[in-house]
């Protein structure tokens, strides 16, 4: 088993006004929106992030789940795309993991990702060092779709509203493509869609990243 490729568009949107507008843009219909918990580990040394790795636990409606992602392996445009694989997990394995009781990289190790590359690059960037969490924000997603957009039959765009540790809330668009879509043709269009709205097409990085940025401003 191989990890599957993550490629996405993470767009910024300056304001609430522009993230309602372009919700009644979109013209799909909008799911409500649904509360998502986001958990991140590491070693004390930060092992895994000097590697350019990413562990976290995510919790959305009663369910969770593991997902470990590599560096990005790519960026054409404002694509992004980086090696990512998911495990779901149950609620005794959920509870143990968030408790320090349970490493989440025993939980991958113990699953069928055991033998991928990414799970032994990142047993290899922890060595012998205990992961621990580092801490958690929320994010607000609302789902528009799937629509028919720029030659793509079935576009998920998912509107996000993320508060990271300190109070610091940041608004964007995420957009992944299947392995078939075209990535250029959907990037023109996104970049009419803002034009449209009168807003830039500027990318965002990668919530992990930000997420330590503002958990390290907080804690200094």
């Amino acid at each position: 088993m191989s990890a599957a490729i993550e490629r996405e568009f993470k767009l910024r949107i300056p304001s609430e006004d522009a993230l309602a507008r372009l919700c009644a843009e979109l013209g799909g219909a909008a799911a409500a929106p649904v509360l998502q918990v986001n958990h991140f580990f590491d070693t004390p040394g930060r092992d895994l992030g000097r590697a350019r790795l990413a562990l976290r636990l995510r919790e959305e409606a009663g369910a969770a789940a593991l997902a470990l992602k590599g560096p990005a392996l790519e960026r054409r445009g404002a694509l992004t795309s980086r090696a990512e694989l998911e495990l779901a997990l149950d609620p005794d394995s959920a509870r143990a993991i968030l408790a320090g009781t349970r490493s989440p990289l025993d939980a991958l190790r113990a699953s069928a990702h055991a033998a991928t590359q990414l799970v032994q690059q990142a047993a290899s960037a922890v060595g012998a060092a205990r992961l621990q969490r580092l801490g958690a924000f929320e994010n607000e997603r609302q789902r528009v779709g799937p629509v028919a957009f720029a030659g793509a039959r079935a576009l998920v765009f998912e509107l996000d509203r993320t508060r990271f540790p300190g109070g610091a809330v940041e608004l964007e668009l995420e957009v992944e493509l299947g392995p078939d879509a075209d990535a250029p043709a959907v990037e023109r269009g996104l970049a009419a869609l803002f034009a449209r709205l009168g807003l830039a097409l500027e990318t965002a990085p990668s919530k992990a990243a930000r997420f330590l940025r503002h958990l390290d401003s907080a804690r200094s």
